[in-house]
């Protein structure tokens, strides 16, 4: 690495820093002040407010970074360029023989290490701090039940739903609980008053414990309740600990997934939602596999960003205002995120397969950088 390069990647990670932190700090002030009430009402005896801030942000920052990082990478790029061509810095080394691909390149290989970055914060960073992000403010104060969407648990094919939720308790009120067949004199359908989430330990698995079960078949003769083999609810008659009217129900859906499935799904790393989808424990929605298959290709995409926006920058020295030389950048961000998010859709909209929305955007987009990106040859 010679000084040529120290200096362009010394300066691209400090536009980049200065970036992030502009846009991270406009969604934090703007959040804030849309949620300012909630976040006074949130204060406790025990935790000020600077504790509930720091937590509520410090797990945004992973998500911001996953959402934002890409295009911050394209803009650090495209303003370390065309500063140094404001600055005739640029045409200096072009005027000693180094070509514009040399130039580019450290820049390039900064933006392929973000791109490695954004694919570590999505698989371990972000996953760390789901059950925050799948709250907002208003669940910090909120004490008012929240509509339940109503959801199957695909490995026992029970069908999960109640009147309302209660996040706090983590419970369902009004808990109407759908089995796939008859459990002999149970019949299909579990009613109770409430049903609280039980995290597993070395008694049971995950699940709901039923509470003042409404049946008219007695609870306590009741052989277990299986489903392809697996156990999927129990009585007082086969474990330990429950009263008569209680029935313990394995499920792997949680409250979170009940109230925002889709976000859940997408703040969980990538492998266990393969193994989710592959052992029925995820549902096959179009949706969830069409954001499965653009995680493997998202890296490919990132670095066909920059060979799409960066070529923009070098106008050979027609122009020495940044702006409007970064503002080519910005323009391919925009066609790019179009392209993507018009794929995505039809791919969640079942328009394609899901395979085929998550790829066809590199597809396009490739050859399309590949003809834009000439400039960086010359």
């Amino acid at each position: 690495m010679n000084r040529m390069d120290r200096y362009l990647l010394a300066q691209y990670f400090r536009v980049f820093l200065m970036i992030f932190l502009s846009l991270l700090g406009i969604f934090v002030v703007a959040d804030f002040v849309g949620n300012l009430t909630e976040f006074v009402d949130s204060v406790k005896s025990s935790e000020s407010l600077a504790v509930i801030l720091g937590r509520y942000y410090g797990a945004r920052i992973p998500w911001f970074f996953d959402l934002a990082g890409r295009n911050v990478a394209l803009l650090s790029a495209a303003l370390t360029l065309a500063w140094m061509q404001r600055d005739r810095e640029l045409t200096a080394l072009m005027a000693a023989g180094v070509s514009r691909w040399r130039v580019a390149k450290p820049l390039v290989l900064a933006s392929l290490l973000v791109a490695i970055l954004a694919v570590v914060n999505r698989e371990v960073w972000v996953p760390m701090f789901r059950t925050e992000l799948c709250r907002n403010a208003q669940d910090l104060v909120s004490r008012k039940p929240e509509k339940i969407q109503p959801k199957y648990d695909p490995q026992t094919d029970i069908l999960l739903n109640g009147q309302s939720i209660r996040l706090a308790e983590l419970e369902i009120t009004a808990p109407r609980f759908q089995l796939p067949q008859n459990w002999g004199t149970v019949g299909r359908k579990l009613v109770a008053d409430v049903a609280r989430f039980l995290p597993a330990d070395d008694s049971h698995p995950d699940g709901f414990l039923l509470e003042n079960v409404r049946t008219d078949g007695d609870l306590t003769k009741a052989e277990p309740f299986k489903v392809r083999g697996h156990v999927a609810a129990v009585t007082s008659a086969t474990m330990p600990g429950l009263l008569p009217n209680q029935v313990f129900v394995a499920s792997n859906v949680s409250i979170d997934q009940l109230r925002r499935g889709r976000q859940w799904h997408q703040c969980t790393a990538t492998m266990p939602l393969v193994d989710g989808l592959r052992t029925g424990r995820i549902d096959h929605a179009p949706g969830v596999r069409v954001m499965v298959h653009s995680r493997f290709v998202q890296p490919f995409l990132d670095m066909t960003l920059i060979f799409l926006g960066l070529p923009f920058v070098f106008d050979n020295g027609r122009s020495k205002a940044v702006i409007l030389q970064s503002a080519r950048s910005v323009l391919a961000i925009i066609g790019f995120a179009i392209v993507v998010l018009v794929c995505n859709g039809m791919g969640v909209q079942g328009m394609i397969p899901p395979a085929l929305a998550a790829w066809v955007p590199l597809f396009v987009l490739v050859p399309l950088a590949i003809l834009v990106s000439e400039p960086l040859k010359r």
